[in-house]
This record gives C-alpha cells, sequence and structure tokens, in this order.
C-alpha cells in the first residue's frame, strides 16, 4: 500500500508539473496572439499611436520642446547616433554572446529563467525562449558601462 501511494504521490506531481507547462505553454500563445492582435490596432488605424520615430542625436540641444512633446505623447523616444559606430559594434558582440551564454545556463538549469531574462510577448512560442526575449545587461560589465558612458 505505502509503495502505491509513493508511486500515486509522484505520479500527482509529474500530473502537476506538466498542467503547470501545459499552461505557461498557453499563456504564452495567448499573449502572442492578443499581442499581434493589438498591433494591428496601435499603430495609426484604431488608436492615435504612430510607429516610432527615429530622430537625429542633435535634435536634443536643438529641438528639444519638440522631442519633450513627442516623449510625453509617445512615451518613449528614439534618437541615432548617440553611440559610436565602433561602440555599437562592441556592444552587440557582447550582448550576443552573454545572451547564448545566458540562455545555455538557464537551459542547463544553473540560473532562473527570470534572473536573466524578463516576461514578454512571444516568450516560449519557439522553445523556452521565445523568439524575442529581454535580455538583463550587468551594470558590472566594462562594455555595457562604456555603451552607457
Amino acid at each position: 500500500a505505502r509503495t502505491s501511494k509513493r508511486h500515486a504521490s509522484k505520479r500527482d506531481a509529474v500530473s502537476m508539473n506538466m498542467m503547470a507547462g501545459i499552461a505557461e505553454k498557453a499563456a504564452a500563445l495567448n499573449a502572442e496572439r492578443l499581442a499581434r492582435m493589438e498591433g494591428k490596432d496601435l499603430i495609426g488605424k484604431k488608436y492615435p499611436v504612430e510607429p516610432l520615430r527615429a530622430w537625429p542625436v542633435d535634435v536634443v540641444q536643438t529641438k528639444g520642446e519638440t522631442l519633450a512633446k513627442y516623449l510625453e505623447k509617445q512615451g518613449c523616444v528614439s534618437l541615432r547616433g548617440v553611440l559610436s559606430p565602433e561602440t555599437v559594434d562592441k556592444v552587440l558582440a557582447h550582448i550576443n554572446a552573454d545572451v547564448e551564454k545566458a540562455k545555455k545556463s538557464v537551459s542547463d538549469g544553473k540560473e532562473d529563467f527570470n534572473d536573466r531574462f524578463g516576461g514578454v510577448n512571444c516568450r516560449g512560442i519557439n522553445g523556452m525562449f521565445g523568439y524575442r526575449q529581454d535580455f538583463f545587461l550587468s551594470m558590472k560589465d566594462e562594455v555595457v558601462l562604456e555603451g552607457l558612458r
């Protein structure tokens, strides 16, 4: 009787884990579906939101008030030319290498997904990491600090 209770307990735990995995996958699929539906409406159709415009960096000095109004309306601003091409290449190479290390560490169970990546739409659609991720960068990495200077 004890053995069958232990096996039943293990089966229950496995079933619970499977159900949690299925629920997480369904939530990710639903979030992706909703994001695609909302995306079609958000950009200029149903709501007064336009595609994000990339401004040259000198606009901060020359047309700061215009940029501030755009920021207030859109909620974010994209600036071109903030970093030198060399810095961009260095930071991008660092991020690409670091994200692969983090994915391996998470896949191997050495780190928790949420310690290295943020929850965004598309997570779980194409494996554990989806098509895109918010990847947390360490503020202790010299390359990251260089990009912020």
